[in-house]
């Protein structure tokens, strides 16, 4: 009987051997690579034995199965790396991860989610990473906290924002008809509607939309920038409160025009007089 006792480079011990996978075609597939010292189950093409090839993978006491009887729901991808997918079907905990390890750790998580002791610690949606993180959308991006029920309806269903922004044009236009009346600067009334119309309905134009029914905050111990290259847009259906610790400045190119429509203007110092230059 004759036998190889040669020594060869790793890698050409015998003729490569291809690897049967369950989708494969020209320049398309699914390619999961294996490593040195992966157990694998030969077949034989036709019972021919001069044409082998790699029916299966398998796990052994070296090489423990990421499934087991503690997680035997769950339906995971994982590679050496520790990039993962996986796909938890356990009924009323269901979730989906995606998540990689560059960069510290980032993760998609879907569902019913769950820590490294699959307690819950949240549930909904997590976008996550220890890195840097863009949302960038060409035609036009709308977030909203208004419900979808079962994910009903259609992707730019916006009939609550669009509401929320006709009713500050109607604040706006009732407003401006008494500051006409009183000969005063008149708010651009214009340019909020072709804002609303033609730019921010349905996303028409390269646009960002803030929704939410019951609040939208933003905070920072730092600073907020607020930039228009054209209009400035603010309205209110009932109060606005600025509170500012030490100073306030505003500065205007052509004309300051303050109007109030029924109890007058009231202005106060306390602790030192009030000063004013020019004609009032």
């Amino acid at each position: 009987m004759l036998f190889d006792r040669d020594g060869w480079e790793t890698g050409f011990e015998s003729l490569w051997v291809r690897q049967a996978r369950p989708y494969a075609g020209d320049t398309y597939g699914l390619h999961l690579p294996l490593l040195a010292g992966t157990e694998v189950a030969i077949g034989f093409e036709a019972g021919n034995p001069d044409r082998p090839y790699i029916a299966g993978v398998l796990h052994d006491s070296a090489h423990g199965d990421p499934v087991t009887i503690r997680n035997y729901k769950r339906n995971v991808l994982r590679t050496p790396a520790n990039n993962k997918i996986r796909l938890d079907d356990e009924r009323g905990k269901e979730h989906i991860k995606v998540s990689t390890e560059y960069g510290g750790k980032s993760q998609l998580n879907l569902g019913h989610l769950v820590d490294s002791e699959r307690q819950q610690r949240g549930e909904g949606f997590e976008l996550r990473t220890d890195s840097w993180g863009a949302i960038r959308a060409q035609k036009g991006i709308f977030i909203s906290a208004d419900g979808q029920a079962k994910a009903q309806g259609l992707q730019r269903e916006m009939e609550a924002a669009l509401k929320e922004l006709d009713a500050a044009r109607e604040v706006t236009s009732g407003l401006r008809h008494a500051a006409q009346a009183a000969q005063a600067e008149l708010a651009d009334l214009e340019k909020q509607t072709v804002l609303m119309n033609q730019t921010l309905n349905d996303l028409k134009q390269q646009a960002l939309l803030l929704s939410a029914p019951s609040g939208i905050a933003q905070v920072t111990p730092a600073s907020v920038q607020v930039s228009a290259g054209e209009n400035l847009i603010v309205t209110a259906g009932q109060s606005a409160d600025l509170s500012i610790a030490k100073k306030f400045t505003l500065a205007v190119g052509d004309v300051l025009s303050l109007f109030a429509h029924k109890l007058g203007i009231k202005m106060y110092a306390s602790g030192r007089q009030s000063r004013y230059s020019g004609t009032v």
